[in-house]
């Protein structure tokens, strides 16, 4: 299934700029990879989903984290989502809210899993309620943490 991009998004992409994507307000389309917990691949444009923090893969719990939020997008999103972009990281990927079809934010759901963390200090604790004792079990990155 080929992504849909909304107007805007098109134009930017042609001129190679990550900044582009960040003007543009939403993402559609085919979860193409999952990277590793926060970071997937939606028609080909690599994301990073807003709000939440997970193990890296090649830490403790990396590739299990992964593989929950593949099973996520793939099984229960049937591998095509919605996306909000909201910004960009530090190293250039757009930050984005993603909703499954069925309008379940997918962050919300990998941090239920117990997967990932709620990151309070870009999600201004969104994700928290949806916190259980294995996610509270992940480190939570200094990047997260409210001064």
């Amino acid at each position: 299934m080929a992504g849909f991009l909304k107007p805007g998004l098109v134009f930017g992409l042609l001129l190679g700029g990550s900044a582009a994507l960040a003007e543009a307000e939403t993402l559609d389309g085919e979860v193409t990879d999952v990277v590793d917990v926060t970071t997937i691949e939606v028609a080909g444009t690599r994301i990073r989903l807003a709000g939440i923090a997970g193990p890296a893969l090649g830490e403790g719990r990396g590739e299990h984290s992964r593989m929950t939020l593949t099973y996520i997008v793939h099984d229960d999103a049937g591998g095509v989502v919605q996306c909000t972009l909201s910004g960009e990281t530090r190293d250039g990927l757009p930050l984005a809210t993603c909703l499954t079809p069925a309008g379940e934010d997918i962050a919300a759901l990998i941090v239920d899993s117990g997967a990932a963390r709620d990151c309070p200090r870009e999600s201004g604790g969104r994700y928290a309620e949806f916190e259980n004792a294995a996610a509270r079990a992940l480190p939570l990155p200094d990047r997260c943490r409210v001064p």
